[in-house]
C-alpha cells in the first residue's frame, strides 16, 4: 500500500522553557533512532531504520518516492529482522542517529521533535505531517512560536536538511539563508 507524505520540516535554534517542559511531559514517546541510506538517487530513497523505544527494538526498511510538490510516497515499509538489518546496515551509504519525541499540537496534528547526536549534536529539527496539500499550505508557523520563541526556520524544501542528505554529507556550519 502506497502512502503519500506531506509534511514541513524546521530547524528549531532556542528550545523555549514550554518545548523543554513538553519533551519532559512526553518522554514516554522518546524514540532513539538510527536511520542507514542504502539508495539515494534523484527520485527514490531506500533507508532502513533501528527504533528503540519504551516497547523495545524495531527494524525497518521504507522506499519513499519524490513527487511533484511537497509530498512524497512512501511505496513500501517492511519490518527486517535484526540479522537482516546489521547485513543491510554493511552497505549503507551513511547514517544518523537521533532521538525522537512526539509532540501533540492543535488540530490533531503532531510535532515530531528530532534531537541530532554524534556528527550533529546540537541540530534539532521539528517535523508536521500533514493529511493532505492544502492543510500543509495554509498551516500557520506561528502555531510554533511557543516552542521556540519565534526563533525557527521553515526549511521543508532545503535538501541540505534532508536525512538522507545529512547521513551522507560531513557536517557543516547550516546557514538560515
Amino acid at each position: 500500500m502506497i502512502n503519500l507524505e506531506v509534511e514541513r520540516k524546521y530547524r528549531i535554534f532556542f528550545m523555549s522553557e514550554y518545548l523543554l517542559d513538553k519533551i519532559e511531559e512526553y518522554d514516554h514517546t522518546s524514540q532513539d533512532i538510527t536511520q542507514h541510506y542504502l539508495e539515494i538517487e534523484d527520485d527514490y530513497e531506500i533507508r532502513i531504520r533501528r527504533i528503540v523505544s519504551k516497547d523495545g527494538v524495531k527494524y525497518t526498511m521504507t522506499r519513499k518516492d519524490k513527487t511533484d510538490g511537497p509530498a512524497r510516497e512512501e511505496s513500501y515499509a517492511i519490518e527486517l529482522t535484526e540479522s537482516l538489518y546489521k547485513h543491510l546496515k554493511m552497505v549503507s551509504k551513511g547514517s544518523i542517529n537521533k532521538e525522537r519525541f512526539t509532540i501533540p499540537l492543535e488540530n490533531e496534528l503532531e510535532l515530531e521533535l528530532d534531537m541530532y547526536y554524534e556528527q550533529y549534536t546540537g541540530l534539532v529539527v521539528g517535523e508536521i505531517e500533514f493529511n493532505n496539500e492544502e492543510d500543509y499550505q495554509n498551516f500557520d508557523q506561528s502555531l510554533l512560536d511557543p516552542y521556540s520563541d519565534g526563533m525557527i526556520l521553515d526549511v521543508s524544501d532545503r535538501d541540505d536538511f534532508k536525512n538522507s542528505y545529512l547521513a551522507t554529507h560531513e557536517p557543516t556550519i547550516i546557514k538560515a539563508d
